[in-house]
């Protein structure tokens, strides 16, 4: 794998989808952010908890939405709705540069200013630099992220 590296690790919450290639889709590998990105990109992943997620395939770097598509596809009709991947990058360097300015351009635009990270999710985030994993009841770990940590509290909301 090209992008692995000791500053980012593997993660298995969502599967993509590739409409121009459903045969090749299943290559695509699941990253977590790097933990030595700067703190504006690491703030707006944050932000993005739960609608981005970050993928190596075919060689790149492909940041996608809910709608988990890794490549552009569609022509706009009922049939064939459009779906493209948010960012499409060749190196991190290329990627923490258009997290960090998506993150101004957003904060410019008043946008980031209702999104302050709660005590609780501050935490997490400090937990999660420090690479703490959770071990599931049959053994395997996986890591301790803000999207674990929100579907805990609904959990537990609807307990």
């Amino acid at each position: 794998m090209k992008f692995l590296n000791e500053h980012t690790h593997i993660l298995h919450d969502e599967q993509p989808i590739d409409m121009n290639n459903r045969a090749n889709e299943h290559t695509a590998v699941q990253l977590a952010l790097p933990d030595n990105f700067s703190e504006k990109a690491k703030l707006l992943w944050a932000y993005y908890d739960g609608a981005a997620y970050l993928y190596e395939y075919c060689s790149k770097l492909i940041v996608t939405d809910e709608g988990l598509y890794l490549t552009a596809h569609g022509d706009g009709s009922h049939e064939a709705p459009f779906g493209v991947p948010r960012w499409v990058c060749d190196s991190w360097e290329e990627l923490e540069q258009a997290l960090e300015q998506n993150f101004d351009e957003l904060y410019e635009d008043d946008l980031l200013c209702e999104f302050t990270p709660t005590e609780g999710e501050m935490h997490i985030l400090r937990l999660n630099k420090q690479k703490v994993q959770i071990k599931n009841p049959d053994g395997t770990t996986q890591p301790l992220t803000l999207a674990f940590y929100r579907r805990t509290l609904d959990y537990c909301a609807a307990e």
